[in-house]
């Protein structure tokens, strides 16, 4: 018996929900414990409550990364249920057009993020930080997104060419 799309969102918003929880309790017993962060940690002589709190963070991010791959699979089960099981030419061109500049999108947030927090962004490299946090990472890998357009728009292309082909066929 397979289970249904509302199952699956829902034991995926659970899970998130869960993981949340272990997770706040693991940084507060690393609060609790002392644990800085900026020091390098050493597992083999750490306290028994310092790697319980080190494993429940850690638990919960595997779980908030099975439940977003829950949420994945349940978005790509909308999606099919919704459009390409009755996929039209017309569907097909929007979907294509949509595709086409989305990972512009990632690019554009990345921008937005750098200039709000008064940081610098380029090809090259980021400096940004958030609440004394460095995102650096994050938001130069968000601005490099526009490089998909250059696999986005070829799929988009060949889909606005396939419906047109298939408006004109069907």
């Amino acid at each position: 018996m397979s289970p249904t799309l509302g199952a699956l969102f829902a034991i995926s918003i659970k899970l998130v929900a869960l993981a949340l929880i272990v997770g706040i309790l693991g940084i507060l017993l690393l609060a609790f414990t002392g644990f800085k962060g900026k020091q390098p940690l050493n597992l083999a002589r750490a306290t028994p409550l310092t790697r319980l709190a080190l494993m429940s963070v850690l638990l919960c991010i595997l779980a908030v990364v099975v439940a977003f791959i829950g949420l994945m699979l349940a978005a790509g089960w909308w999606l099919w249920i919704r459009y390409v099981a009755d996929l039209s030419p017309a569907k097909l061109a929007l979907f294509s057009v949509l595709l086409g500049p989305a990972p512009l999108l990632f690019t554009v947030l990345s921008v937005a993020i750098t200039r709000l927090t008064g940081g610098r962004v380029s090809a090259a490299r980021a400096e940004v930080r958030l609440f004394g946090i460095d995102i650096s990472g994050i938001v130069h890998t968000l601005f490099m997104a526009y490089m998909l357009v250059f696999i986005t728009a070829g799929l988009a292309i060949i889909g606005l060419i396939v419906s047109g082909v298939w408006a004109l066929i069907g």
